[in-house]
């Protein structure tokens, strides 16, 4: 997460609708302060018009991890009325959108990933 606060700052002058899907690697353990970063990201975003946030995929690899930084996300879309929850559990719990590693969709998972975040820009931030 810590990686892309320079590059989500950079962006904020441009008016866009948000997807924010970062966590993975801080769930698989490579970066122990990802609760700040994520609230650095957090407090980024707060103003923007439409902000969606897509879960960690609760698999065997990136448990218990994921399931705080899923709960963050959830927690932040709370308390940020311009920001969504997209839940990748539906990718992560179809055999045949995950790879063998549990970490990473198959070209199948991302291409319905792909939809799922469309459909949400759509339906969260409209048109």
């Amino acid at each position: 997460m810590a990686g892309q606060l320079p590059y989500i700052e950079s962006q904020l002058a441009k008016p866009t609708n948000w997807v924010i899907e970062l966590g993975t690697n801080d769930a698989l353990g490579n970066n122990p302060n990802w609760a700040g970063d994520f609230a650095n990201e957090v407090n980024a975003l707060a103003a923007e018009r439409c902000v969606v946030l897509v879960t960690v995929g609760i698999t065997p690899p990136l448990e218990p991890m994921a399931d705080q930084i899923n709960a963050s996300i959830y927690s932040a879309a709370t308390t940020h009325e311009d920001f969504h929850v997209l839940d990748s559990s539906v990718i992560y719990t179809n055999p045949a959108l995950i790879g063998a590693d549990q970490v990473h969709p198959t070209s199948a998972g991302e291409q319905e990933l792909a939809l799922l975040i469309k459909d949400a820009v759509r339906s969260d931030c409209g048109p």
